[in-house]
């Protein structure tokens, strides 16, 4: 008699349960954007220092491409590396994009992003890749969680636009290089890697703003006049 007790108890209890279950409270499924998404997103905090930075434009002829730097925590030089081989599977949020080189001994690499449900954020995974004997092998080299922001990473890259002679290289954090038409020399610079923002002076002491359009591609205005800049 206790056990059925018992039973009729636990039932009870595991009815009482289900029924406070509510829709409310099981979670949504994630609807994912229809395309690639166009943003940037950078490395939260890791353990080793290092520093990732992904960036999903498009290129000058339109296509969409994957601009990528990891920065060495001990010498501080930036590995820049562009790719137009990329996937994105829409059900799962998951883009997949493919370099010919990497900063590991140089072999192949390849990067997944998988977005979070908030779709402000991805979980990032990146392995350098080995063919042998006509198998692909797959090595973890870094793992991190990345967050979207507005700015993308300027250094290691040339921006440049052949059609209006606009061609600058970022040396560091202050400093960059330039040729715009006949004009050549090193200024220096200030961006807001949170807004995607900033300012350059040139040698002559004139300026010049950056600054991102909807389509996450670097606008290059000076004297009133703005060019799209790309990555070459």
């Amino acid at each position: 008699m206790k056990h059925t007790i018992s039973k009729l108890f636990l039932l009870l209890v595991a009815a009482v349960a289900m029924a406070a279950c509510t829709d409310t409270d099981v979670p949504e499924l994630a609807t994912y954007p229809a395309q690639e998404t166009l943003d940037n997103w950078t490395s939260d905090y890791i353990e080793s220092g290092a520093s990732y930075a992904i960036s999903i434009t498009t290129n000058e002829q339109g296509d969409t491409i994957c601009n990528f730097t990891m920065t060495d925590p001990e010498t501080g030089q930036v590995s820049a590396l562009q790719s137009s081989d990329l996937s994105y599977d829409k059900a799962v949020g998951m883009s997949v994009i493919n370099f010919s080189t990497s900063p590991y001994s140089r072999m192949p690499m390849r990067i997944y992003l998988s977005r979070r449900h908030t779709l402000d954020a991805m979980n990032v995974q990146i392995f350098s890749v080995e063919t042998y004997n006509g198998s692909e092998y797959e090595t973890l080299e870094a793992a991190f969680n990345a967050t979207s922001h507005k700015g993308a990473a300027l250094q290691g890259f040339v921006w440049n636009n052949d059609e209006v002679g606009v061609s600058l290289l970022f040396d560091d954090d202050t400093l960059f290089s330039y040729e715009i038409g006949e004009e050549e020399g090193q200024g220096t610079y200030t961006y807001n890697a949170a807004t995607g923002e900033g300012t350059l002076t040139f040698a002559d002491g004139t300026t010049a703003t950056l600054s991102f359009n909807t389509a996450n591609q670097l606008i290059f205005t000076r004297g009133g006049q703005s060019a799209k800049l790309f990555v070459v």
